[in-house]
């Protein structure tokens, strides 16, 4: 297993352009067939020169094959896709893929995993695909509420501008979830005066934007370092050192890890299943397992990529996922260089740059 190990590190920015690739819902993931065939002969022709590591290049290979197929469904699941024409629709309906969050026009900006749309005559028709809404409304939509909302497109047809929206159906535990968030948003409003210092509160540890929020915003887009605004593993891991003190007093070393899972895992479902937050916790969880010693890190972070890609398609397309992953794969990358200043710093700005242009 040895020799996989620096293969699958040189393998990282190759992992980060695949995701750049699929956040922009590139045309080269059409061509499964053809892409296997390309790389099963390449695999021919390369391998009998190296027999020694013939058998790591087939494994690598695969993996790449493998995550590729992954991200071409996601991106096949997320391109909007209608049975009426486009241009005549003027109602939507799906299901929220996360919570609303507020945009600079004061709207609620949507991620609607379509279920229907309908026509002015009438008419509807089945839809597929992840399409952005923006709503005239205040209140945070949460995520797995099944809405309705009537409107027009812009010029690009890319955005939908609903003037009017009808919530359809508010499962349980997504109730449960809106009434937790008000009880800490009202907390964060008693206990925090400052109206930035609030803004930025709310941010870090709820994922919730507000109109002081963008000011912060646009300063992190500017220093190339927006990923750290973003819910990930610098807040699970706080969360994650406090539960452990307490469980390795209580159940030892091992259990004590273990059961250090329970906060991390109440806090993702309390604000949400968030692209970077599954990140940080699917990778923490991995780490528990009997390979994290000989492959700290490496293997958690594809393992993670995997899962989250299979298990959430339509997240690759979305740009929380994108700057969580091009963020960490650069940091792994750069691992092994000398400690140089701010070099993770410099490496996250590298991978997440070109999305923030």
């Amino acid at each position: 297993m040895e020799d996989l190990f620096h293969p699958l590190k040189l393998l990282l920015p190759v992992f980060t352009l695949a995701i750049y690739l699929a956040c922009r819902g590139s045309g080269l993931f059409a061509y499964p067939l053809l892409v296997g065939v390309v790389l099963g002969i390449l695999v021919l022709i390369v391998a009998p020169s190296f027999p020694s590591c013939s058998r790591s290049l087939i494994i690598i290979t695969s993996l790449v094959y493998c995550f590729y197929l992954l991200l071409g469904r996601g991106v096949a699941s997320s391109t909007p896709s209608f049975a009426i024409p486009q241009d005549r629709i003027v109602s939507l309906e799906g299901t929220l893929q996360e919570d609303s969050s507020l945009s600079r026009s004061n709207d609620q900006l949507l991620r609607l995993t379509l279920t229907g749309c309908a026509a002015k005559g009438g008419y509807g028709g089945s839809a597929s695909g992840v399409m952005p809404v923006l709503v005239p409304v205040e209140e945070v939509l949460v995520a797995s509420s099944t809405v309705q909302v009537w409107g027009r497109w812009d010029d690009t047809g890319s955005v939908f501008y609903a003037g009017d929206i009808q919530v359809l159906e508010i499962p349980p535990f997504a109730l449960g979830r809106r009434a937790m968030l008000e009880r800490l948003q009202g907390r964060l409003d008693v206990c925090i005066e400052d109206a930035q210092v609030r803004a930025l509160a709310s941010l870090l540890l709820l994922g919730q934007l507000s109109g002081e929020s963008f000011a912060l915003k646009d300063k992190a887009i500017l220093c190339g370092c927006a990923h750290i605004l973003a819910l990930s593993g610098m807040h699970l891991h706080f969360f994650i050192l406090l539960a452990g003190i307490g469980c390795k007093r209580l159940f030892g070393p091992f259990w004590g890890k273990r059961f250090a899972l329970i906060v991390p895992c109440l806090y993702v479902l309390a604000v949400g299943p968030k692209p970077s937050l599954l990140r940080a916790l699917g990778m923490y969880l991995f780490q528990l397992g009997p390979f994290a010693k000989q492959f700290p890190l490496l293997i958690p972070f594809y393992l993670t990529g995997f899962l989250q890609v299979w298990l959430f398609p339509n997240s690759v397309m979305h740009f929380a996922f994108l700057y969580s992953y091009a963020a960490f794969a650069m940091i792994l990358f750069g691992s092994g260089l000398p400690p140089l200043p701010l070099i993770s710093t410099a490496l996250a700005v590298l991978g997440t740059g070109p999305a923030s242009m």
